[in-house]
């Protein structure tokens, strides 16, 4: 039977009176999916329904209604499934009558285990957790598990997401029903609200709801599960030095607790990609361990890298539907896959991507790069397609799901990442046949696919598909060294180990924290950190694409002098027949590039012609404009070979102040 029956209790006339809410109707299938929020479904909107004062949240006794009003849903719908299901009539459902998928409410609902669920069975499962009820029942506190004061902490005097420091989170819940009421609000927008203690300060009222599919789904409720904390969530304005969403993600898929901080501190040398460190987290005094503190896809990560909160953010979602920008045509249904997560995003948002898809699907080869620039950063896309291949993470790459799309305020598109708790290793479900070895993940993997729009069509364009294996091989320069990323992991480690082995409910062993980085652990289901960069690093260096030689690119020089254009001059040399020498500019960050070719004719400031300088003219600029520029130079004649100055080109463009 039900774990949990809330009522509202209410004095009236001197009289103790107890009722529940009547039951809002839901007229099909997709309607409970929808309230219910099964995977599939929508989120549902309870505060409009239970919110009786009309201030914007749930108070205790509003609470209590909703969860009341959500599992007589449930029920209503598990017995609805036992009516469908059970064809016979004999009032049981057997294995063979029961509805194969996930969305199924009766598949784990046989408690005696003979085989059959009966009525009363397919009652007493409503609402509950894919892992089962039993550990909402049976929660109590750890008797293993530290405890902890905020009284004894004060300000770190660091920023939140600083690597250095692992901050503690006191979170106090009102009541110690605090994990039920939070497993009956999942995927909701009801938030339970709680105090918040950081660095001896406390934050009043904040809002607390658990975050994610597979780290909710696949985790026992005793267990860690990410949580989604929200500082505004009763105080407008509310922050948490500067932030006013924070994301505690629980490690899932990780027992060395570093790759999803370590993977997206090298994305932010190439893109915009998240903060994340450290936190250790203790809910009503108890410890529950080191959280991943990552930050949340929401304006405060636009100000951060793109200088404005204006503009429009999509996520491809893990659920059906085409996400990988390819052009399904003009119907708006053939786009459901796209999450938006602007809330006040202009009517032209959905139409806008449309046309992203149809410029990227339908313009041909020799006009696509013109065509597209203007509405989608390209290098940006080309470097994030880098950084998922060599890490060979789950997102675009492998299956066009789990990947950010940000539209600025001047309309163009960003492809970003969205977590990475998967890479240095092979990544679980769908994306790659069973057994796969991915350390061998071809870097053009996809490239025939045209559902995986980007990669079909940028990396077939020569000298794009050249631009995508100079930032492959930057990245494996830079950091895809295991004696580059070792040091880091070990700092992180260090940081991190003692409370690590003293968390009692992380979702690994010891063992597997302590051997994770060097050795296959979690029954092998997790490579060895080291293990994966050394094979990986070698079979990619061994690519056919990464043999070639590149250019080597030369005092770069700048010249701007009276009202003429700004000259640029460079050294070039390549063991192949040099192709063509460009230099790349913009007058703001974010902005589309602009190409000029350079030539080493002795009649573009070059010096002698044929001398190895390379010189090139950028339009005239105002004095005092400050833009930004890289070179590029291309060598190769069946296929090209690129190089770049500075080496992360867009990512790391030079800059030069006309003072004439």
């Amino acid at each position: 039977m039900h774990r949990f029956y809330p009522f509202l209790v209410m004095f009236t006339a001197g009289c103790l009176v107890v009722s529940a809410p009547p039951l809002v109707a839901a007229n099909s299938d997709e309607d409970l999916q929808r309230l219910l929020r099964r995977p599939g479904g929508g989120r549902p909107e309870i505060v409009a329904q239970f919110d009786g004062d009309n201030d914007g949240v749930l108070n205790k006794e509003e609470r209590v209604a909703a969860r009341l009003h959500l599992h007589r849903l449930a029920e209503k719908s598990a017995l609805e499934a036992f009516q469908r299901m059970d064809k016979d009539g004999d009032g049981r459902v057997g294995g063979d009558e029961q509805e194969s998928g996930r969305n199924n409410p009766l598949r784990e609902a046989d408690a005696n285990g003979d085989g059959f669920v009966d009525r009363n069975e397919a009652a007493g499962v409503a609402y509950r957790s894919e892992r089962g009820t039993a550990a909402l029942d049976a929660f109590r506190s750890h008797p293993d598990a530290g405890r902890l004061a905020p009284r004894n902490f004060r300000n770190a005097g660091s920023g939140l997401y600083d690597l250095g420091t692992v901050r503690t989170f006191f979170l106090e819940f009102e009541d110690d029903d605090w994990l039920a009421e939070m497993h009956d609000f999942y995927h909701s927008d009801v938030n339970v609200p709680a105090t918040l203690v950081v660095d001896g300060e406390s934050y009043e009222d904040i809002g607390v709801g658990y975050r994610g599919n597979s780290s909710f789904f696949l985790m026992a409720p005793d267990k860690k599960r990410s949580l989604n904390l929200v500082m505004d969530h009763a105080k407008k304005g509310g922050d948490l030095y500067g932030y006013k969403t924070l994301n505690l993600h629980n490690g899932a898929e990780d027992p060395t607790f570093v790759r999803e901080v370590l993977y997206l501190r090298v994305c932010r040398d190439y893109i915009p990609a998240f903060h994340a460190n450290f936190v250790k987290l203790v809910i009503n005094g108890e410890s529950w361990g080191i959280y991943l503190n990552v930050q949340q896809y929401n304006n405060d990560f636009l100000n951060d890298w793109f200088g404005s909160k204006k503009g429009v953010r999509w996520k491809a979602s893990g659920g059906p539907g085409k996400k990988g920008l390819s052009y399904e045509g003009e119907d708006p249904a053939a786009y459901a896959g796209y999450a938006l997560k602007t809330g006040d995003a202009p009517e032209s948002a959905l139409s806008d991507l449309i046309n992203l898809t149809r410029v990227l699907g339908e313009t041909p080869d020799a006009g696509l790069e013109t065509a597209l620039s203007p509405i989608f950063n390209i290098d940006g896309a080309l470097w994030s397609l880098a950084l998922e291949n060599v890490f060979v993470d789950e997102g675009y790459v492998i299956r066009i799901s789990d990947y950010n799309l940000f539209q600025d305020k001047n309309g163009r598109f960003h492809l970003l990442q969205h977590d990475g708790n998967e890479v240095f290793n092979v990544p679980h479900g769908p994306g790659l046949p069973r057994g796969f070895d991915a350390t061998k993940l071809d870097p053009f993997h996809n490239i025939e696919n045209r559902d995986y729009a980007v990669i079909h069509r940028l990396l077939k364009i020569p000298h794009l598909r050249a631009r995508y294996v100079a930032h492959v091989r930057t990245i494996l320069d830079e950091w895809f060294r295991w004696d580059r990323l070792e040091p880091e992991i070990a700092g992180y480690r260090a940081l991190i180990a003692d409370e690590v082995l003293r968390d009692v409910r992380k979702l690994y062993s010891n063992e597997d924290f302590e051997k994770g980085v060097l050795e296959t652990v979690a029954n092998g289901g997790a490579l060895g950190i080291k293990e994966f960069v050394e094979r990986r690093r070698e079979f990619l260096l061994g690519h056919e694409a990464l043999k070639t030689l590149p250019p080597a690119i030369q005092e770069v020089e700048v010249m701007s002098s009276g009202s003429g254009p700004v000259r640029v001059t460079a050294r070039v040399t390549a063991a192949d027949p040099l192709h063509s020498v460009w230099v790349h500019w913009a007058s703001k960050r974010n902005e589309p590039y602009a190409a000029v070719e350079m030539f080493d004719d002795g009649a573009t400031g070059d010096g002698e012609a044929g001398d190895g300088v390379f010189g090139g003219e950028i339009p005239a600029q105002a004095r005092g404009t400050r833009f930004q520029y890289y070179v590029e130079a291309r060598s190769g004649a069946e296929s090209i070979t690129s190089a770049f100055h500075p080496e992360k080109a867009e990512a790391a463009a030079l800059t030069h102040l006309v003072r004439r």
